[in-house]
């Protein structure tokens, strides 16, 4: 990976002002140092919220650990911890 790759997992709000619901969590990538940004996946398409990546060069991406959850009576519940690994094109595999 070059230098100025930087990876950056979030979710996307999605539903408007009022919705404050932690939502389709996505990779973001930079490839200028993180002046700018583009989605790249998407990593889970329910609630999702804090996150952790690791770089994976033996399965060529990056691996993302993160909170899952469901709708619940508080408005969300986060039930499970989760792993997903996204595949990078054109991934080195050294680091």
């Amino acid at each position: 990976l070059s230098p100025q790759r930087v990876f950056f997992a979030t979710p996307v709000w999605m539903g408007g002002a009022n919705n404050h619901n932690r939502i389709n969590l996505t990779l973001h990538e930079s490839d200028d140092g993180g002046r700018s940004w583009r989605r790249l996946a998407l990593v889970y398409d329910g609630l999702g919220a804090y996150s952790d990546m690791v770089w994976l060069p033996e399965r060529g991406g990056v691996g993302v650990l993160f909170e899952r959850g469901e709708p619940g009576r508080h408005g969300m519940d986060y039930v499970a911890v989760s792993f997903a690994v996204v595949p990078i094109g054109n991934a080195s595999t050294t680091t």
